[in-house]
């Protein structure tokens, strides 16, 4: 006996994206580029991901009926020599720390206009944005990283593939504890209306 097929899937449509902000700097240039042949950078990222509806209109004013959401990618990496010592003898502390100064810094905004499937709800279209659209728009990120790191003298910094589905995951844990924190803060109905007094 044949099993069901499973429902389609329908997926993100991407109607637009673009890139909102880009900048590096290379302060150490052009001896941090020597340094960085010699010796591999690290490369810290940090990651953020937002995203809120649309009121998106047609050319006439008119409200799509289609749901639209934006949805920005922000990275900022900066790329450091390993300090002197770590690795073997520690450094002398009274000499100056070359390396606290980062041989670069890319900061990118990149966003894009999705819709997500017909019908969803406020909770399943932002995760449909956050964790699909962040995917869809993942590679061309990447590749504007490499580029831009590539022409700015270093070797290009290919990202590895990132877990936005456990992102996701992750920040629905903190917006809940935020909100059990904030419940705990604030004062009960009665306290609040001025109305604590015990009655008996």
């Amino acid at each position: 006996m044949n099993s069901p097929a499973p429902p389609a899937v329908r997926s993100l449509t991407l109607h637009a994206q673009y890139l909102r902000d880009l900048s590096f700097e290379s302060p150490q240039a052009p001896r941090g580029m020597q340094e960085a042949r010699r010796q591999p950078p690290q490369v810290d990222m940090q990651l953020d991901l937002r995203a809120h509806p649309l009121d998106a209109r047609g050319e006439d004013g008119t409200p799509l009926a289609e749901k639209v959401w934006e949805l920005i990618l922000r990275l900022r990496l900066s790329a450091r020599l390993e300090e002197e010592g770590k690795a073997g003898e520690a450094a002398s502390q009274s000499e100056p720390d070359e390396t606290a100064t980062p041989l670069f810094i890319v900061e990118l905004e990149y966003g894009g206009v999705l819709a997500p499937p017909e019908g969803s709800e406020d909770e399943a279209a932002r995760k449909a944005v956050l964790t699909d659209g962040a995917h869809l728009l993942f590679p061309y990120v990447r590749k504007i990283l490499a580029d831009v790191t590539q022409e700015g003298g270093f070797q290009p910094v290919l990202l590895n593939p990132i877990d936005f589905q456990g992102l996701y995951l992750a920040r629905l844990e903190d917006e809940k504890r935020e909100a059990e924190k904030a419940q705990k803060a604030s004062p009960p109905p009665a306290a609040r209306n001025g109305t604590g007094a015990d009655q008996h």
